[in-house]
């Protein structure tokens, strides 16, 4: 079970998170990873670190465990703080700005891609008409859907 997060732990960096998910033999991305979690609190999931491993088995296919799982709990929660954050901390797990526009554009297709994956599981899991009323809702999930079919042109 997990229990506490070290209050340390509040960046994560793309390519040591790319490390631990090759070192796992998982082929999903960080940003695509990230993004599903986004889009399951952004649903309204449980905030319970141990609910991000399951919920990512199911959606995205993914059995992680170790340290890669640890990582994933922590990302979890840091994620569900920021998004809770007045300040709005909240940044995608990317690629530094100093990476090619290829690779970050890609990394934020993907990242809207596993959002999707994660919002369109937790509602095909809950009752949640009710929140997917709100014509804003519709709009924003058009707008990550665009975002998802980004590439890098010449």
């Amino acid at each position: 079970m997990y229990d506490e997060i070290p209050e340390e732990v509040d960046v994560f960096d793309f390519n040591e998170f790319a490390d631990h998910l090759l070192d796992q033999g998982v082929l999903a991305s960080p940003s695509q990873l990230h993004g599903c979690l986004s889009g399951l609190l952004g649903a309204g999931a449980s905030q319970e670190p141990e609910y991000a491993l399951s919920a990512l088995r199911e959606s995205l296919n993914l059995d992680l465990y170790g340290e890669l799982a640890s990582r994933v709990m922590q990302l979890y929660s840091v994620t569900a703080a920021a998004l809770q954050d007045d300040e709005y901390v909240f940044h995608p797990l990317l690629p530094d700005d100093d990476e090619e526009i290829a690779l970050r554009t890609a990394a934020l297709a993907s990242w809207c891609e596993g959002f999707l994956a994660g919002f369109a599981y937790r509602v095909a899991t809950v009752d949640t008409s009710a929140a997917l009323q709100s014509g804003d809702v519709g709009e924003v999930l058009r707008d990550i859907a665009a975002m998802a079919q980004a590439e890098a042109g010449e």
